[in-house]
């Protein structure tokens, strides 16, 4: 602002500018720091700052051959190679992510200036870009390469936008790709909150126990709508319904028990038959699916599963990791690293472990000996 005329002459949508004389710095929109002549923008010189803490991470996703990674913050993300070390794309902040095999990134950028919020495709070779189809529903995240859309199932303009999405909705998911749709289901009680696990192919839909829709979804399970009739005390608890994105089966259903409400969720996932559950007292809940019952429970607050259903691997401490057999919840070994971590994701054949601290550093460890079973798993 200028202080005599009282007029607003300059602004940025990034928080961090200074201005000296006829000249100005600003964060870009990919990220690096730009020196600019205030008379039209003109940019005179712009650098890349390193050794930063990559803090909250808004997305972070490892492709299937552990080539890529795609990590994003609130205002700018990338592209790098794990094999080489070098950045693919500088972008501006994407909300969704998806790398595939064949060298091609898909990520859900937020409307910015005249560009429409849409699925950008890149050509990690090239940097060539095309622009998706415009996204227009208020409900919509990309989750990997699925993009999950809710909406009303009936509109009624006199109500607030944000109350018709907690009853009565509809679900679609589609391939963010090729915006194919792959399926969608109604919930006409209660809506669920939804986490989801791309790298397994899962989607697990959440409700407090006592919510209507529960009883709705268990009607056809004898055996749950017992169980849940039996339950004295519901205050806090929740039911799980999981299933596979790729086609909307259900691959199984529980009931988590917090005591009383003595803890809240804070993420779930399902790997195979395993359903993992972190909550706000930092622990880390392993259940059966199958069985429905809770079969471990360890300390920590970020946890990855491998493909292969063998190995649970937890940050404990922060910067401390530590790798349990899901199959008798033994703990097999510990590493220690000199930041917290940003990043853990295992390999499809769980025999690698990548993992990204926040002072940028990039760890792939061979676990291959550690997902031997063990004399007292034979």
């Amino acid at each position: 602002m200028d202080l005599k005329t009282k007029v607003i002459f300059k602004s940025n949508k990034q928080p961090a500018l200074d201005i000296f004389g006829d000249i100005f710095v600003a964060e870009m929109r990919n990220g690096e720091l730009g020196l600019y002549r205030m008379e039209k923008n003109e940019l005179i010189a712009s650098t890349l700052l390193t050794n930063f803490s990559l803090g909250h991470l808004r997305v972070a996703e490892v492709s299937q051959d552990m080539k890529w990674i795609a990590i994003s913050g609130r205002s700018r993300g990338g592209v790098w190679n794990l094999e080489k070390g070098d950045a693919a794309l500088y972008l501006r902040g994407f909300s969704g992510a998806h790398v595939s095999n064949d060298g091609y990134f898909f990520a859900d950028f937020p409307k910015y200036e005249t560009a429409e919020r849409n699925v950008a495709r890149f050509r990690l070779s090239t940097g060539e870009v095309a622009p998706g189809s415009k996204i227009e529903a208020y409900a919509a995240r990309q989750l990997g390469q699925y993009l999950f859309v809710t909406n009303p199932a009936k509109e009624d303009p006199k109500e607030p936008r944000r109350s018709q999405y907690s009853n009565n909705v509809a679900l679609e998911v589609s391939d963010a790709r090729t915006m194919t749709p792959l399926w969608s289901k109604t919930f006409p009680k209660e809506a669920p909150r939804l986490w989801a696990a791309p790298q397994h192919n899962t989607a697990a839909a959440v409700w407090d126990i006592t919510d209507r829709a529960v009883k709705h979804e268990i009607k056809d399970d004898p055996q749950l709508s017992q169980h849940l009739n039996t339950m004295k005390e519901k205050e806090g608890d929740y039911f799980v319904q999981v299933f596979d994105i790729r086609n909307g089966a259900p691959l199984g259903r529980l009931f988590i028990e917090t005591g009383k409400g003595s803890f809240r969720l804070a993420n779930v996932y399902a790997a195979g038959d395993w359903v993992i559950a972190s909550d706000t007292s930092n622990r880390v809940l392993v259940y059966s699916l199958k069985s429905g019952r809770q079969v471990g429970r360890v300390f920590g607050g970020f946890a990855a599963v491998s493909q292969t259903g063998d190995l649970l691997c937890v940050e404990n401490e922060m910067g401390k990791l530590a790798v349990y057999d899901l199959r008798t919840m033994e703990k097999r070994d510990d590493f220690v690293f000199s930041s917290p971590i940003a990043l853990l994701r295992f390999s499809p054949d769980g025999k690698r472990l990548v993992v990204i601290t926040s002072n940028q550093y990039v760890y792939v460890l061979d676990v291959k000996q550690i997902a031997q079973p063990s004399a007292t798993a034979q």
